[in-house]
């Protein structure tokens, strides 16, 4: 059985939609779909953002595997979108992992490279190979595979992107997908990680934009009407929306004409 797990609905929204029947449960924080396409069962788990909340749910959901609520032989698939620090990688361009790194010492609130280095208390652990799980996905997708890390915040400073790159050898990243592998490596299930580039080194996210999702009602306040009077602000948060919902729509639309034809879950295309 394939389980998806994403951070929010909208990084599985179309997969989800396509499920008939559907069952709607709750698990810690964490949502769980759970519902069959073509006859197939498929699980699709929205965690929540962040380390915390990808580890949990990845526990709880290996927890139902466990007791035969699901499947004992599954697929653990993570998709979301990710930002990217290298490899000249574009908008809405697909990669999948070859490697994921726990970079979560870095938050966005270093400046340069010694702040990093500061922070750094250990060799980061890191997974490799983890296209050998799955072969097809490899001989399929050879050309999107990139090396990832995981981090403890969403970057939106060029100068730690670079580091990422040039430092670690890190082409994109996100805030989950460490932890998810981490979970089923310790099972010996095998996973993919499939994201979609929402930002990268010549359009990062806007700080302010990521300010206000995360802000208090006060704060939003404040932080919405510095974007609405100043017409810099106001253009790069209208650029950062238009990127993400780009790299959602490309996400959404290879899962379901690309990748789960390539597992076997459709014979057609839904779009």
């Amino acid at each position: 059985m394939l389980v998806i797990f994403s951070a929010f609905k909208g990084e599985a929204g179309l997969i989800i939609k396509l499920l008939n029947p559907v069952k709607k449960t709750y698990i810690g924080q964490a949502v769980l779909f759970d519902g069959f396409f073509k006859g197939k069962r498929i699980l699709v788990c929205i965690t929540g953002m962040g380390k915390k909340a990808a580890e949990e749910a990845a526990r709880k959901v290996i927890s139902l595997n466990k007791t035969g609520d699901i499947a004992a032989e599954s697929i653990f698939l993570v998709a979301g979108i990710c930002g990217a620090s290298g490899r000249d990688l574009n908008i809405s361009d697909i990669v999948f992992y070859e490697s994921v790194t726990d970079h979560y010492f870095i938050d966005n609130t270093e400046n340069d490279e010694n702040d990093i280095k500061i922070k750094e208390q250990k060799k980061p652990e890191i997974y490799k190979n983890l296209s050998n799980g799955i072969s097809i996905i490899k001989t399929k997708y050879n050309d999107k595979f990139v090396n990832a890390s995981s981090v403890g915040g969403v970057v939106t400073k060029r100068k730690i992107k670079e580091v990422l790159s040039r430092k670690y050898k890190i082409d994109a990243f996100d805030m989950e997908s460490f932890y998810i592998v981490k979970e089923a490596k310790k099972e010996s299930i095998a996973v993919i990680c499939v994201r979609s580039i929402s930002d990268n080194l010549k359009y990062p996210v806007s700080e302010l934009l990521v300010e206000f999702e995360r802000g208090s009602k006060s704060k939003k306040i404040k932080t919405g009407l510095r974007i609405i009077f100043n017409p810099v602000h106001l253009k790069n948060v209208v650029l950062s929306i238009i990127n993400i919902e780009k790299s959602l729509k490309s996400l959404n639309v290879f899962l379901a004409n690309q990748l789960l034809p390539s597992l076997g879950y459709v014979k057609k295309r839904i779009i």
